[in-house]
């Protein structure tokens, strides 16, 4: 194939997982923002020669064999401090823990503070692991150079442990098949990405508004819940708060579909044949059907094991975590429908960018019927203080 004409996967159906920039060995392709402020490839015609690396390496080109139904657990963590600092059951820290210990490294996702925007990076140590705790809702940015050097560990014969959405697992394996003995994958539940572009600018106004501010975190911890929250200094005391008011948008929009990119609705992996090694999520709906043991208010992790390499990481933690095996039509009627079926594309996903980029957040929340936070009352915060001190 004439290297003029090499092309890479539709544009409505690529994922921007970077696959195709990290197999270029010319570095003739590079991932740009585009106008709604997503991640894409661009291929630099004057460096290609033509070799196709990218189209063999496209998940989308190219899709992965899915892997059969695994066995499902509801689990957590036995430390309370690992599922205190986790969105859910803090199950990723424990594998992710255990790869460490055995040698590896682990790649995830990380919001970087100063800049706003979520990437995926390499962690070394335990210390290190608190950079990747926690949800991120927004899609990770993910170098070349990252999976050029997870390639190069896996070369080695270095245990390599990668979370990401599915997109990016299907992009790292088939980017790792020849050295894929030692890569461990982690897929999560998906809802959809939202533009990091974007986020980068509502985190950069929270930050701008906030005297004080330290971190912006996707989830509040305090309880098993999904409301954003910040922390910020004050009077040398590191303090934390419920985002209230017009920033709190940016939660009801995500979860409405209004800023998923656009492959997100017509996805690959919504199915329970999955692509990682272990599949996670909230266990949303735990209980559903039958009881289980424990205070699952303190967060819940769905857990399913999907192939060989996963049993064998899985069976390595159980001393580590509380478990117990569950049906997976439980998670699924509870909230975790993204295992059987893309979002829905909502009228307004295609206008939304286009204001988001000319009006104020006000005439964004009006237009398109956003809920806001309210701030709550003094009693409901004097309620709060008091069931937060009897435990």
């Amino acid at each position: 194939m004439d290297k003029v004409s090499v092309k890479l996967c539709p544009e409505n159906d690529c994922t921007g997982c970077g696959a195709c920039a990290a197999a270029c060995s010319q570095n003739a392709i590079s991932m740009t923002f585009d106008a709604e402020g997503f991640p894409r490839p661009q291929i630099n015609y004057d460096k290609c020669v033509g070799c196709n690396a990218c189209r063999r390496i496209c998940p989308v080109i190219n899709p992965l064999a899915k892997e059969s139904d695994g066995e499902v657990y509801a689990a957590w963590a036995l430390d309370p401090k690992i599922r205190r600092h986790s969105s859910s059951g803090g199950l990723f820290t424990v594998l992710a823990r255990r790869i460490l210990r055995d040698g590896g490294c682990v790649v995830g996702a990380s919001l970087n503070g100063e800049t706003g925007f979520v990437n995926h990076v390499i962690v070394q140590s335990e210390d290190e692991l608190c950079k990747l705790q926690g949800s991120k809702y927004v899609q990770s940015c993910i170098e070349a150079q990252v999976l050029k050097t997870v390639i190069g560990e896996l070369k080695k014969g270095r245990k390599v442990l990668f979370s990401g959405t599915p997109c990016q697992v299907a992009g790292v394996t088939n980017l790792a098949k020849r050295h894929a003995e030692n890569l461990f994958t982690i897929d999560i539940v998906c809802h959809g990405v939202p533009s990091p572009t974007f986020f980068a600018r509502v985190h950069k106004d929270i930050k701008d508004s906030t005297k004080g501010f330290v971190s912006y975190n996707f989830r509040d911890l305090k309880g098993w819940n999904k409301k954003a929250n910040i922390d910020y200094e004050k009077n040398g005391e590191i303090r934390n708060k419920s985002i209230w008011g017009i920033h709190s948008f940016y939660n009801d929009a995500f979860s409405k579909g209004l800023m998923h990119r656009p492959n997100c609705f017509h996805c690959l992996y919504t199915t329970t044949n999955r692509i990682g090694d272990i599949t996670l999520a909230d266990f949303w709906g735990i209980g559903m059907f039958k009881a289980i043991k424990g205070n699952v208010m303190e967060g819940c992790s769905m857990v399913s094991v999907n192939t060989p390499k996963g049993e064998i990481l899985f069976d390595s933690i159980i001393s580590e975590i509380f478990f117990e095996k569950r049906d997976i039509s439980e998670t699924i009627l509870g909230g975790n429908e993204h295992l059987v079926k893309s979002s829905d594309k909502p009228i307004g996903r295609d206008t939304f960018y286009k204001d988001a980029a000319g009006t104020s957040y006000k005439q964004i929340i009006k237009k398109y019927k956003l809920q806001l936070n309210a701030k709550p009352t003094l009693i409901r915060r004097l309620f709060n203080k008091v069931r937060r001190f009897l435990g």
